[in-house]
């Protein structure tokens, strides 16, 4: 079918996956024939006219299907997913993905944190777009209990703490310079340690901000306790005492209480930041 289609009109063709539901189902149970992970290489072989094998994905291990699904062969299309704004950064600065599709995203018109997240994400996608397979760029994203993970972007490896386990945790890291680094989200300390053999990795200088027209904003220089000396980038994001501030584009430079017991009324949502190594 999708042969005789790109006969007429030539265009890309993508087949939108179920993926095994338990991994104790086998052949017959619903839904069956689909391009899931242990069949994608038949696929590929019986079926040169589909360009991309998609998974929509509504199970807890996001990052271990999306880690099947992007292959040298098969860029990452998501063309279903549940609306958590976290699960597209991730998609993007980890794997490189050409599409986050939630869906049902109207449904998500009421969720605060996902509108300001798809702001940031337009804010960098000039960023995201320049550095997508360089192997500059990288992310992080918290599912279930995970506390830690760690990143080598450059010469640096980075170790990232979740800070709140009961709120979302995730962001991208991108290596804009030798010893530069824009970091885009929320509740996460990041230490930059050097991955050279006998060197110490330190941070020079952090500063929050926004992006306007591509061209960088610095809002806050994050000092003393901010850093904790400039040990640890602390990426607070930027705070709204309620989703009535969605227009009062002022409170995007941030909290500078952000870990004071007040934040606990405010909504958090992404920022970000430019470190210097």
């Amino acid at each position: 079918v999708a042969a005789s289609g790109r006969k007429e009109y030539n265009l890309p063709m993508m087949v939108n996956t179920w993926i095994v539901q338990k991994q104790e189902d086998l052949p017959g149970v619903y839904p069956n024939g689909g391009p899931v992970s242990r069949v994608m290489d038949i696929w590929k072989a019986v079926a040169p006219a589909i360009d991309i094998q998609s998974p929509d994905i509504y199970l807890s291990n996001f990052k271990e299907i999306i880690s099947m699904y992007h292959r040298s062969d098969n860029p990452l299309l998501i063309p279903e997913s549940k609306a958590e704004v976290g699960r597209a950064y991730y998609a993007y600065g980890q794997h490189d993905a050409i599409c986050f599709s939630p869906f049902g995203i109207e449904d998500a018109s009421e969720d605060f944190l996902f509108k300001k997240g798809y702001d940031v994400l337009n804010e960098v996608q000039h960023l995201i777009l320049k550095y997508q397979g360089t192997g500059k760029m990288g992310a992080v994203l918290k599912e279930g209990n995970e506390q830690s993970a760690e990143l080598t972007i450059g010469d640096y490896k980075l170790k990232v703490i979740y800070e709140k386990p009961e709120e979302p945790c995730f962001g991208i890291i991108i290596q804009t310079g030798e010893e530069e680094f824009m970091v885009i989200g929320m509740n996460l300390k990041i230490f930059f340690e050097s991955a050279k053999k006998g060197e110490i990795g330190h941070i020079g200088q952090i500063w929050e901000g926004r992006y306007e027209k591509e061209q960088w904003i610095p809002t806050r220089l994050m000092n003393g306790d901010e850093s904790w000396h400039n040990a640890v980038l602390r990426v607070f994001g930027r705070t709204f005492e309620s989703s009535v501030d969605l227009t009062n584009e002022e409170k995007l430079q941030g909290n500078p209480n952000a870990y004071s017991p007040e934040t606990k009324k405010r909504i958090t949502t992404p920022g970000v930041y430019k470190v210097i190594t």
